[in-house]
């Protein structure tokens, strides 16, 4: 089985869940964690033994604002850096919501 995103659709959802932090009156969100558990793409659909490594937020936030500001260039990696910032966002805020 295979799943096809269209990427206009996949910008108008993230748009979308974004649109609800200025809903909610929230412009910034402190996270309490830095340090968390990532499985890296190569074995997520290995159902045989899994090493996670161990991920930073302030590691991946700070590689994230090197591109917003221009320092580095976007690749496919930032994708899993944004996925994990939104994964502690999704921590954070969900019990406050």
């Amino acid at each position: 089985m295979h799943i096809q995103i269209n990427v206009t659709d996949l910008k108008k959802i993230v748009f979308l869940v974004l649109n609800k932090l200025d809903e909610g009156g929230i412009e910034n969100i402190t996270i309490q964690m830095d340090e968390y558990w990532n499985i890296p793409t190569d074995e997520w659909s290995s159902m045989e033994e899994i090493k996670p490594v161990l991920g930073l937020l302030s590691d991946d936030w700070g590689s994230l604002l090197k591109v917003l500001n221009g320092d580095n260039i976007a690749t496919y990696l930032d994708f899993e850096r944004l996925a994990a910032i939104l994964r502690a966002i999704s921590e954070t805020i969900i019990p406050t919501v």
